[in-house]
């Protein structure tokens, strides 16, 4: 077959087609890398949403009354640090208007001569694992307030005694195993109410001071004449149970 002879045109037209075949693969070439780029970004942003759901399931579990425990290396030592219970003030109910109310502080004049002041703050320590731990610390204050000559109360005050008490569930069952109160499900209601109660008894007794015990080596002397019984008491002066340990 003879070799067909090109016109002019015709090696113009094919010169132009082939120019627009070239230019067209470096558009072909950034559309491949384009989505190569939108994938990656895709596996990102999945990555990411697992992150954030990760955290806020994390943040969730901190509404349990215990946090969670600081991690734990392959040898199986803590590290890092620990919230032993939450350290939330507002987790924590004021005592103070219920315990002005008890019926045994009527007789002193309780809201008048008196004021408590209930504060929560964070105590931190760290263990000989070297666990960075927080708990939260309890301090109720018994503040007298002073009166005036005509029996008026002023501004001026003082603090009787101090009580300080940090979160613990053994003492709490303690606490109603001495109020013949039986332990309930709901840990943080339970927990409170013990609390309320170790708090009710150090300030009732700052009022009513125990009494003194007698030993048994009580034995008879002659005193004046007259033949008495003689014993030995515990303390001379009665001091009220102090819950600052």
């Amino acid at each position: 077959m003879p070799k067909k002879e090109w016109t002019e045109e015709e090696r113009k037209a094919f010169a132009e087609k082939m120019k627009a075949a070239r230019s067209k693969k470096p558009e072909i070439e950034e559309k491949k890398e384009e989505d190569i780029l939108s994938s990656e970004d895709i596996q990102a942003l999945v990555r990411r949403v697992k992150e954030l759901e990760s955290n806020f399931a994390r943040s969730a579990a901190k509404t349990d009354f215990y946090q969670g425990k600081p991690e734990v290396t392959r040898q199986g030592a803590l590290v890092g640090s620990f919230e032993k219970y939450i350290i939330d003030p507002a987790r924590y109910p004021d005592p103070c208007e219920r315990l002005s109310q008890e019926p045994r502080l009527k007789r002193f004049a309780f809201d008048i001569n008196y004021e408590l002041k209930f504060t929560v703050s964070t105590v931190q320590y760290q263990t000989q694992d070297g666990v960075n731990t927080r708990e939260p610390r309890f301090t109720l204050e018994l503040i007298n307030i002073h009166m005036d000559d005509q029996g008026n109360p002023t501004n001026k005050r003082h603090v009787i005694r101090t009580c300080i008490l940090h979160e613990d569930p053994q003492a709490a069952i303690e606490i109603a195993r001495q109020h013949d109160i039986e332990v309930g499900e709901d840990e943080k209601a339970f927990l409170d109410e013990m609390r309320y109660l170790r708090m009710r008894d150090w300030l009732l007794e700052a009022f009513y001071p125990a009494k003194p015990q007698t030993n048994n080596n009580a034995k008879e002397e002659v005193i004046g004449n007259t033949v008495v019984r003689v014993y030995e008491v515990n303390s001379p002066n009665p001091q009220a149970i102090d819950f600052t340990s």
